[in-house]
This record gives C-alpha cells, sequence and structure tokens, in this order.
C-alpha cells in the first residue's frame, strides 16, 4: 500500500504549486528577459537550473542519505521538524556554524527575491501590463502581500499554511487547463517565426 500521506503532500501538492506559480514565474521572466533570444532563456532558466539541482541533490542528499546509513547526527534518528533537517545535516560537517549562518542568509535573499518578483509581477498585471508604473505603487503592493502573509501566520498558524497548501492545489487544476492553451499559443507563435 502506497504512502498516501507522501503521496498527497508531495506530489498533488507541488504539482499543483507548480502549476499556480508558473505563469507568476513566467511572466517575470519574461519582463526580466526582454532583448534575449528564446536560445538564450532556455539555457539561463531550464538548462542552468537543471545542472544546478543535480549536483545540489546528490550533494545533500546523498550526504543526508549517508549521514542516516552510518547512524551519526539528528538525521539518523529520523525527522522530528523538516524545518530543521538542513541545519542537522549541516551540524555533522566542517564549519557548522558558518554554514547554517549562510543558509539562513540564501534563504532570506530567496524570499525577499521571490516578493519583489511577485510584487513586479502584480503590479504589472494591476496596471494593465504597462512596465512604466512608479516605484511607490510597487512597494505598496510589496507591503501589502507582506500584510496578507503575516496576518495568515499570526492569526492561523499552521492552520493557514495548510489552507494555503489546499488552495493552491484547488487553483492547480485550472492554472494546467489554462497552461495547456498557452503551450498551444506558443507553438503557434514559434512556428510563425522566421527561422534564424
Amino acid at each position: 500500500r502506497p504512502d498516501q500521506d507522501w503521496f498527497q503532500g508531495w506530489t498533488v501538492f507541488y504539482w499543483a504549486w507548480w502549476c499556480t506559480w508558473g505563469p507568476l514565474v513566467g511572466v517575470f521572466v519574461a519582463r526580466v528577459s526582454r532583448g534575449r533570444t528564446l536560445r538564450q532563456m532556455v539555457g539561463v532558466v531550464m538548462v542552468v537550473p537543471t545542472i544546478v539541482a543535480i549536483f545540489w541533490f546528490s550533494a545533500f542528499g546523498g550526504g543526508a542519505i549517508a549521514q542516516v546509513i552510518d547512524g551519526s547526527g539528528a538525521l539518523a534518528a529520523g525527522l522530528t521538524d523538516v524545518n530543521m533537517a538542513i541545519f542537522q545535516f549541516l551540524e555533522m560537517l566542517p564549519l557548522a556554524a558558518v554554514t547554517s549562518v549562510l543558509v539562513v542568509v540564501l534563504l532570506v535573499i530567496f524570499m525577499v527575491t521571490s516578493m519583489d518578483s511577485g510584487a513586479l509581477v502584480v503590479d504589472n498585471l494591476a496596471a494593465g501590463g504597462d512596465p512604466g508604473t512608479s516605484p511607490v505603487q510597487r512597494v505598496l503592493w510589496l507591503v501589502m502581500i507582506a500584510l496578507v502573509t503575516i496576518t495568515l501566520f499570526v492569526i492561523g498558524g499552521d492552520t493557514a499554511l495548510k489552507g494555503i497548501q489546499a488552495g493552491a492545489v484547488a487553483m492547480g487544476l485550472p492554472f494546467m487547463a489554462l497552461m495547456l492553451l498557452l503551450m498551444i499559443g506558443f507553438l503557434k507563435a514559434l512556428s510563425q517565426e522566421p527561422r534564424g
């Protein structure tokens, strides 16, 4: 019998998450890639991250599996808090204090850039696609997104997170249908472009 919790919590959620997050990322990438060729965009957006992810998962995933097999460190006892797994893994490596701080810095950079790009896209869409909106308007969107996020977590805590996940799963199917239509339009547009 397959693990239904894992199947629903990982496979279905991330499938839906990628479907709902995809259009936002697509608009952002299109906006910042103005003047680039399609080949350059595919290389930077798909090929390079895939190569980095292969190395990342091989090194960190393989290292964590080795710690579990060897019975060393907190990971060997099993995960009690998924959010702490990276820090438990790093505790068994040299310079754990430095790498743990580096992980926190990278997480902050990831969150800030994600919020900034999300606000850029929302601002762009709210202005009818006008890229020349004022910086104050973009900051307003950032503040609104931050307030909604803080409010959800203060009021709902983990329940709010589960609600957001359920919403992402619920919106995944309609976004998938939209993405299929967009892919058909994209292929049609490519077929009409001159080859060069």
